[in-house]
């Protein structure tokens, strides 16, 4: 549950995509992803330090004013934070006459780059030519993230920068992007309400913290338990699970088994291929012959064995569902049978099956 700005996708179109494999025992998390003990000394009580000006005193914009409260806001206990590192980028969007300009009334910010801890995760290390992969259990830091930032005496704007004209109050265009200055006991926090903004009576859907260092960011974010999702006027359609209509058209080692007709446009979500005697599904992650299923995806992990084992059953399960294929279909060794259409694609590992016959590298 993030805020827009902290929600950056750090996705690809790889089909075997990322898996999360929790492990909240991380010893490398856990210093800094403690829930905040109010009324102790720490370093988080102070803004960023900079060279530049961040830190303005102008309160010509809400909020306006540093509020004291006595507990958090909201209890933080069990709500794993988010937790990134950052640093200035080198680029100051602003020159030093801009900057002394503004006067005593400095309301320009800075870009910084910054990098989100998550906790270890099984991902993929190779693709290889013959479809099989190998995958590794690890700690990562898993992509940059860019923000504007600016610190006032009484407030912080902290937004993805593509939401930003330039890193100054008041160009970020998500009201949320803009939170007030607390503080609880010793400690330094910002919050903000987050509302929905295409709700009636600006719902607060979200509650956010954060404390900030001058080289940290740590998030806590808590759902609001009376926030009712607000009726759309659109149906919201289920994803398409198979191949468009026209995908197969004119293929005549192709005949079309079953539709997905729960959308607008149909989708193919199974076909048989009579001359290998195969039946594919599951946008071709299953293949059925008739006896024996090959499969590549929905593994399911055994939950008594520890993540590092579950990544490498991961990895056995997707390359054994590729040599099941192989094996199958009849195709050389170590050539993987794929489902796609170019001209004789061949010599490099791939064999496209709706070409026909497997062409050598000499052919």
């Amino acid at each position: 549950m993030l805020k827009k700005f902290l929600s950056l996708a750090v996705t690809g179109s790889v089909a075997f995509a990322l898996l999360a494999c929790g492990d909240s025992d991380s010893s490398s998390q856990a210093s800094v992803q403690d829930t905040p003990q109010v009324g102790s000394e720490s370093s988080s009580s102070e803004g960023p330090a900079s060279p530049d000006p961040l830190v303005s005193s102008s309160s010509e914009a809400e909020p306006s004013e540093i509020v004291g409260l006595d507990t958090l806001p909201f209890d933080t206990t069990g709500i794993e934070p988010d937790f990134y590192t950052y640093t200035y980028d080198e680029l100051d969007p602003f020159t030093p006459e801009q900057r002394a300009a503004v006067g005593a009334d400095v309301v320009l910010g800075r870009y910084i780059n910054a990098l989100k801890k998550v906790p270890p995760f099984c991902g993929i290390d190779h693709i290889y030519a013959n479809g099989k992969v190998l995958l590794s259990y690890k700690n990562g830091w898993p992509g940059d993230y860019k923000f504007a930032i600016l610190v006032r005496e009484d407030s912080l704007m902290l937004a993805d920068e593509r939401d930003c004209k330039m890193p100054a109050w008041g160009a970020c265009g998500n009201v949320n992007d803009y939170l007030k200055k607390i503080t609880v006991g010793n400690e330094v926090f910002f919050y903000t309400e987050i509302k929905d903004l295409y709700a009636y009576q600006d719902s607060v859907k979200e509650y956010e913290l954060i404390r900030l260092t001058d080289s940290t960011i740590t998030v806590w974010v808590k759902p609001n338990p009376w926030y009712i999702e607000p009726a759309l006027d659109t149906v919201t359609l289920p994803p398409p699970t198979g191949w468009e209509i026209d995908a197969f058209e004119g293929d005549s080692l192709v005949t079309i088994v079953g539709y997905d007709s729960n959308l607008i446009k149909e989708y193919i979500d199974t076909i048989f291929i009579e001359k290998y005697n195969v039946k594919i599904t599951d946008i071709g992650s299953t293949w059925i012959f008739e006896n024996e299923t090959c499969r590549t995806a929905d593994y399911v992990p055994d939950t008594t064995h520890t993540v590092q084992e579950q990544c490498k059953e991961r990895q056995d399960y997707i390359n054994n569902g590729v040599d099941c294929m192989q094996r199958n279909i009849g195709a050389p060794e170590g050539v993987y049978p794929n489902l796609c259409r170019p001209t004789k694609k061949s010599g490099d590992g791939v064999w496209c099956i709706l070409d026909g016959d497997y062409a050598s590298a000499a052919d």
